[in-house]
């Protein structure tokens, strides 16, 4: 987020994210990973995903999550229905019980 925003890391973690910034600047639904994982709608909804563990921090995680919001956009889930589900529900569940969390 910091670079498409042009700005440094430590200004989007002292903003929250910057999801709000990122929202208007691309018109469009933001979701920003990490410690905790912050999507933004166009509605100014925020929500706020702190499952997961550090056992997602590792390459091909995202390009897993891409691939998940990809296959529920398909078959025709609304953008906002699919990130939470994915997200909350997969991602961060999924994240929990690979390492022992449940």
């Amino acid at each position: 987020m910091a670079r498409l925003l042009k700005i440094t890391t430590e200004q989007v973690l002292k903003t929250g994210g910057c999801g709000s910034t990122g929202r208007k600047y691309f018109q469009a639904i933001t979701v920003l990973k990490g410690v905790v994982t912050i999507i933004t709608t166009l509605e100014q909804e925020v929500y706020i995903n702190s499952t997961g563990s550090s056992a997602l921090a590792t390459a091909g995680t995202g390009d897993v999550l891409a691939g998940l919001i990809a296959g529920l956009l398909a078959q025709g889930l609304s953008t906002k229905s699919c990130l939470i589900r994915c997200l909350f529900t997969w991602f961060g569940w999924g994240g929990n019980c690979s390492c022992g969390k449940r």
